[in-house]
């Protein structure tokens, strides 16, 4: 379970937080979509040792499980995991629904209203916003499987959301655009594991792109035709 965040940055989600597990607190850092106290992890990565900080856990990966006690959805709810929602407020739910509040939200938000302070608007907002957060992570496990790095993987939430997983089903070379900065090799491979037709229009447009693209980053500001298709017939 997240005990507690000492530092999390928005933009690259990077996150400093200690985890209890088995009676022990561990400080561990990593890259999240999200991540909120109280909720449950399980964290692949292995340990390392930092110069100042000490002993740390280094996570390349993690599972998400919602809190699932009222004292564990209290403490989640009350760390601002959803907007709107603050401690004087999640402490009003959790005491009206106790460990049924999260499905509550989730499955049942006209319910909230039973709790001080919450209009039908702000129940509606409060199921958006945990709706939302369900997104991120439905996105991310499905990343999860072609072994994108979690800081790749938040950059192609924060560009596409909720609609990621159609776009890179429909063509994963959008991957290797400027924002996402994905090599054409590895969305080669994500493309023969969706197993995509190998002289689909997507994958040849991104073989010649990308060898434009190497000659570029090499300084070069044109390359003459006949060069440019051997070398991306030789590449595809």
């Amino acid at each position: 379970e997240v005990a507690s965040i000492t530092y999390y940055n928005e933009e690259s989600g990077f996150c400093v937080f200690d985890f209890e597990a088995g009676g022990e607190l561990t400080c561990v850092v990593g890259e999240f979509a999200d991540i909120s106290e109280g909720e449950g992890l399980v964290l692949h990565g292995s340990f390392v040792h930092h110069p100042t900080y000490g002993m740390q856990f280094k996570a390349v990966a993690c599972e998400h499980s919602m809190p699932s006690s009222a004292s564990a959805i209290l403490k989640y709810l009350s760390s601002g995991a959803i907007r709107g929602v603050g401690p004087v407020l999640a402490r009003r739910m959790v005491e009206r629904f106790g460990s049924e509040t999260l499905n509550i939200i989730e499955s049942e938000p006209g319910k909230l209203t039973e709790v001080r302070g919450i209009t039908p608007a702000k129940a509606e907002k409060i199921a958006e916003e945990f709706q939302r957060i369900y997104g991120i992570r439905s996105v991310m496990l499905y990343l999860s499987q072609f072994s994108i790095e979690p800081g790749a993987a938040i950059k192609i939430w924060k560009r596409w959301g909720m609609g990621a997983p159609e776009i890179i089903g429909e063509n994963p070379y959008v991957l290797c655009c400027e924002e996402i900065g994905l090599p054409f090799q590895e969305a080669d491979r994500i493309a023969m594991q969706l197993e995509l037709d190998a002289e689909s229009p997507q994958r040849l447009t991104a073989g010649v792109e990308h060898v434009l693209r190497e000659n570029l980053l090499a300084g070069h500001t044109c390359l003459p035709r006949e060069r440019l298709a051997g070398v991306a017939a030789q590449l595809l």
